[in-house]
């Protein structure tokens, strides 16, 4: 026996919603990565120093 379950779909406002998150995330990253270029700050650098000093207090 086969037992299906149906995908609720999404709502309209659930949908908007998740656009206007995904816009904000967008705008948010955009920014950051702008400030970062003007005071020459490199988050992939950070992001290797971070996770090489976990890896040193491991």
């Amino acid at each position: 026996m086969t037992i299906y379950y149906l995908k609720p779909e999404k709502t309209v406002d659930e949908i908007i919603n998740t656009l206007h998150a995904s816009v904000a995330s967008m705008q948010y990253f955009e920014t950051l990565d702008m400030i970062c270029e003007k005071v020459e700050f490199n988050l992939d650098e950070a992001a290797l120093l971070q996770r090489i000093k976990q890896l040193a207090d491991d």
